[in-house]
This record gives structure tokens, C-alpha cells and sequence, in this order.
């Protein structure tokens, strides 16, 4: 994704309360989407983190520069993991409902998607944590405008 910086303060630098124009698209490890603008433009508030250190990494950018970066799990996991979203279930319980779980594959349980962690002997481990709490996020964002 180009950036296209079309107004720049003299320092280049952005500042809390500024508002962004930007197409966004972050995808997990594994390439899914997680979250995107779906190619529209929308408008984010510098201080205001709907997307982490964003103000950071749009300090000093320039029109045409590339901007992409990653967001650890940790960051997420951090702030979104619960430990109680862990649990164990006799794998025949999955089998009855017609669910065939493989160790680290991802399974549709009571319309939430949850990961398969590990199968020891009968019993499978579960974790319905949201997926970025499991996984890197990549960003790919196209700044659109600045407003100073």
C-alpha cells in the first residue's frame, strides 16, 4: 500500500487529535482478513488507538512510503485473553455432534470459532479466545488524507 500524504504539518509529525484518512486490512498468521475497511475509507483519531501504535508509525511518514507492521498476540492477549475460554471436552462429545477436531485446526462450536490446542488420549483442549489473541496481526494501511 502507497501512502498519499497530501498535508503535512512543517514538522512532519502527527499530533493527538489529528484525523486520519486511511484504507485498512489486517490479517492473521495464517493470511485470513481479521478486520478491514473493506477497501472504504474511514476516519481515525490520532490518540484515540482504533488501531495500535498508529500514531507512532504514521510520525514521519511521506507521501509514498509504505506503511505496514505487526501487532504481536501479546498486545491482544494482554488485554482480551481469558484463561476460563480454555477448556477441556471428552472428544466424543465432538464426534457426537459431528465435529472432527484436529490439533491445531480451528472448529465452529455454538457458532463461536474456536481453536483446537491439543487431543491427549480422549479429551480434547479448546480455546474460544478471539484469534488475535492467538496470532500475529499484520496491517496493511494506505493513508488517504491528513486534516491538521
Amino acid at each position: 500500500s502507497i501512502l498519499k500524504v497530501f498535508k503535512i504539518k512543517e514538522n512532519n509529525s502527527v499530533q493527538s487529535g489529528d484525523v486520519v484518512s486511511i484504507i485498512y486490512e489486517a490479517k492473521l498468521e495464517d493470511g485470513r482478513v481479521f478486520q478491514s475497511s473493506n477497501g472504504e475509507t474511514i476516519q481515525v483519531t490520532i490518540g484515540e488507538e482504533p488501531i495500535p501504535w498508529l500514531d507512532k508509525k504514521l510520525a514521519w511518514v511521506k507521501s509514498g512510503d509504505m506503511l505496514s507492521f505487526s501487532i504481536p498476540a501479546s498486545y491482544w492477549s494482554d488485554k482480551y485473553y481469558d484463561p476460563n475460554k480454555v477448556q477441556k471436552m471428552p472428544i466424543y462429545t465432538l464426534q457426537q455432534a459431528g465435529i472432527t477436531a484436529e490439533e491445531g485446526s480451528t472448529i465452529l462450536l455454538w457458532t463461536q470459532i474456536t481453536a483446537v490446542k491439543s487431543i491427549e488420549n480422549d479429551t480434547v483442549i479448546l480455546d474460544s479466545n478471539p484469534l488475535h489473541t492467538r496470532q500475529d496481526l499484520h496491517y496493511t494501511i494506505q493513508v488517504v488524507w491528513l486534516t491538521r
